[in-house]
C-alpha cells in the first residue's frame, strides 16, 4: 500500500480520510488551496526529503490529521513547521515584520515542545521583541532538558517528529475518551497532511475564517460565519476570540470569490458546506471543507431550495415535511430575557446551570454548561450536558462546532454574562449551580427560569 498521496492522486477515503479527500476535491475544482500531500504512519525521513522537493522555498508547513473516522477537534495540529533561526532571519528581511515572524516561530516551538514533552504552555500576554526570542529559547531548553537532545533545526526532522506527535495525540485524555465513547478503537487509522502554510496573520490585508455555504439557523442561501483580521486559523476556532461577521466584508472581491467557491463545493457535495479559509495579502485560499450538520427542519428548507436551483433532483432525497422546530411560548417569555448572544445551534432548552464535571449529580436531569469558553479538553463534560452557553466565541468557535455536531442547544458570545466556577452574572441577576434557565438556540436569548416549549 502507498504511504504518500498527492492532491492529484487517486485515493480511497477509508485510507486517506475525509479531510484529505475533500482537499483533493477542492484542488480538482481548481479552487485555490495550498500545496499538500498526505502521509501514512510508516513514513521515513528519506520520504520526507523527497516530498520537500515539491514545496516552495523557504518551506514552512502545517501538519494536520486526516483520520479515516471523523474526530472533530480531538487530534492535534502543528502549524509553522520549518521555522528556525535562519528562516526567521530570512523572513524578517523579506517582510520587515518582527511580530509576524517571531509570533509564528514561537507558535511552532511552543506547540512542538508541548506535544513532544507534555509541557504546559507558559503564561504570557503581550510580548515585545526580546520576549519572543527569550520564550523560544526557553522552550528549546525545556526540550533539551526533557529529551536530552537538542531542539531539531532541520525541517525534515521537525516534520518527522511532528507527524509522530499528531499520531500520538490519539492517546491524550480527550481522544481516549472520544475513541472509547464512539467505539472506534479497532477501526481508527490516522493519515497526516503536510500542507504549505499560508498566513492570515501577515498583514492587515490578511485574515483567517470559517464560513458555511448557507445559514445553519434559518437555511437562508447566503454565506454565514466569521473571521479575524491578521490572525492564524487556529484562533478562529479558539473560543477565546469574538469574531467579525463574514457580512462585514460583503462588498469585497474576496467575499465574491468565497461565495463562488462555496457554491461550487455545495454543488459537488450536495450538502451545506463548512469551509475554512485564509486570505494572505488579499489572496484567498480554501484550506478545507466538510458537510455541515443542521437541524432536520432547516435541512428540509435547504433541500427544497437545492431542488429549485437544480443542485439535486426530487428523486435524490426524501423530504420529511413533518420536521419541526421547538420554540418558547412568546407570551410567557416576554420580559424574562436576561442575556443575548449568537445563536449557533437550533432548538430550545430548559435546564439547570452547571460549571464543571462534578456538578452533574443526576444523569436524568437536563443540564446547561455555563463557561467563559470551551476547549477540546472539555469534550467529556460537553457530551454529558444538553446545552452550552459561553461569554466568548462566535458562530465558528469550539462550543459552536461541538454543539452542532451533537445536537446540543448553544449560544456563544453572550457579552453581558460574567462567569466563574461558583456563579454567573447577567447584569444585576446572580445565578448559581442548579438554578434553572431557558436558552434559545434559534434566536440567542437566555431567559430566567422555565419557559414553556411549543412546536412549530
Amino acid at each position: 500500500m502507498k504511504n504518500i498521496y498527492y492532491l492529484n492522486d487517486e485515493s480511497d477515503i477509508n485510507i486517506v480520510g475525509n479531510k484529505f479527500k475533500n482537499l483533493q476535491v477542492i484542488n480538482d475544482l481548481k479552487i485555490p488551496t495550498p500545496y499538500a500531500c498526505l502521509v501514512l504512519q510508516d513514513i521515513t525521513k528519506k520520504d520526507i526529503l523527497n516530498i520537500l522537493l515539491d514545496f516552495e522555498k523557504p518551506t514552512i508547513v502545517s501538519i494536520r490529521s486526516s483520520p479515516n473516522i471523523s474526530m472533530p477537534g480531538m487530534l492535534e495540529t502543528i502549524l509553522n513547521v520549518g521555522f528556525n533561526d535562519y528562516i526567521a532571519d530570512k523572513l524578517l528581511l523579506e517582510t520587515n515584520n518582527f511580530s509576524f515572524v517571531y509570533s509564528n516561530y514561537l507558535n511552532f516551538v511552543e506547540k512542538f515542545v508541548n506535544l513532544s514533552c507534555n509541557i504546559n504552555k507558559l503564561d504570557y500576554d503581550k510580548l515585545d521583541n526580546v520576549d519572543y526570542i527569550n520564550l523560544i529559547n526557553k522552550y528549546k531548553q525545556e526540550y533539551l532538558n526533557k529529551t536530552k537532545t537538542l531542539f531539531p533545526e532541520d525541517i525534515e526532522t521537525q516534520i518527522y517528529l511532528s507527524i509522530k506527535c499528531i499520531i500520538n495525540s490519539k492517546y491524550s485524555k480527550r481522544c481516549s475518551y472520544y475513541i472509547k465513547a464512539n467505539n472506534i478503537e479497532d477501526k481508527l487509522s490516522i493519515g497526516v497532511i503536510i500542507q504549505k502554510m499560508v498566513f492570515g496573520n501577515i498583514s492587515d490585508n490578511s485574515m483567517s475564517g470559517v464560513v458555511f455555504s448557507r445559514n445553519p439557523i434559518t437555511g437562508e442561501n447566503m454565506l454565514y460565519g466569521g473571521f479575524l483580521y491578521n490572525s492564524l486559523g487556529e484562533n478562529i476556532v479558539n473560543s477565546k476570540s469574538n469574531n467579525y461577521s463574514i457580512s462585514d466584508i460583503q462588498n469585497t472581491e474576496q467575499y465574491s470569490l468565497l461565495e463562488k467557491y462555496s457554491k461550487e463545493l455545495e454543488k459537488y457535495f450536495k450538502k451545506v458546506q463548512d469551509i475554512e479559509f485564509c486570505i494572505e495579502n488579499k489572496k484567498l485560499y480554501i484550506l478545507q471543507c466538510r458537510d455541515l450538520k443542521i437541524a432536520k427542519k432547516i435541512e428540509n428548507i435547504v433541500l427544497k431550495d437545492m431542488i429549485r436551483v437544480g443542485i439535486i433532483s426530487k428523486n435524490e432525497v426524501d423530504i420529511d415535511d413533518l420536521g419541526y422546530i421547538e420554540v418558547f411560548d412568546e407570551k410567557v417569555a416576554l420580559g424574562k430575557v436576561i442575556g443575548h448572544g449568537i445563536p449557533v445551534s437550533n432548538g430550545v432548552l430548559v435546564g439547570k446551570i452547571i460549571f464543571k464535571k462534578d456538578d452533574i449529580l443526576d444523569e436524568t436531569e437536563k443540564y446547561i454548561l455555563v463557561k467563559e469558553y470551551t476547549t477540546p479538553d472539555d469534550i467529556e463534560l460537553m457530551n454529558k450536558v444538553h446545552g452550552i452557553i459561553t461569554t466568548k466565541g462566535g458562530s465558528t468557535s469550539h462550543a459552536a462546532i461541538i454543539s452542532r455536531n451533537n445536537n446540543k442547544v448553544c449560544i456563544t458570545g453572550i457579552s453581558n454574562m460574567i462567569v466563574n466556577n461558583e456563579y454567573v452574572l447577567f447584569n444585576n441577576n446572580t445565578l448559581v449551580y442548579g438554578d434553572t434557565i431557558s436558552i434559545d438556540g434559534n434566536f440567542g436569548n437566555v431567559y430566567m427560569g422555565e419557559i414553556p416549549i411549543i412546536k412549530e
